[in-house]
């Protein structure tokens, strides 16, 4: 009967790192990565194959919208696609598919993080465009820094 006690202590212990596990994989207040992408967001900062682009130069905005992406580039609306997400991978994946533009059928493995109202997304171009980058540094890939747009 001695060992009744401590068992349920181990079985509660564990039950509690399991439901912890699962609120950092659903983000924000019990969010999924999907919910907290939605709406629009500018991008702030562009590298491509490690060199820094002029933001400003072409103002953009993706506008997440259920499983959607919209690019409005220039106060116009431009390239759109879907996207899936994987958050069990590290870093998490996005998958990329264009459904109208420039890259409509084309698909980009790309990574991403969410920290707030910030979100990095690095993409893979060219013959890579099918291999996720391995980090965010922008080199041998394509960087965005994007803020979260308020309405």
């Amino acid at each position: 009967m001695r060992l009744q006690p401590p068992l349920a202590l181990l079985l509660c212990l564990s039950l509690c790192m399991l439901a912890r596990a699962e609120d950092t994989a659903r983000g924000e207040n019990g969010r999924s990565d999907e919910q907290l992408m939605q709406g629009s967001w500018k991008v702030v900062k562009r590298v491509k194959n490690g060199q820094t682009e002029d933001a400003a130069e072409h103002p953009t905005t993706l506008k997440f919208s259920g499983k959607n992406i919209t690019e409005i580039r220039d106060g116009k609306p431009g390239k759109e696609g879907a996207f899936t997400l994987d958050a069990t991978k590290t870093p998490k994946r996005i998958t990329l598919k264009g459904t109208k533009g420039d890259d409509a059928e084309k698909v980009f493995e790309a990574i991403y993080e969410i920290d707030g109202n910030t979100m990095k997304l690095a993409y893979s171009v060219g013959e890579h465009a099918n291999t996720p980058p391995k980090d965010f540094s922008g080199a041998e890939c394509g960087l965005l820094v994007l803020e979260r747009e308020r309405s």
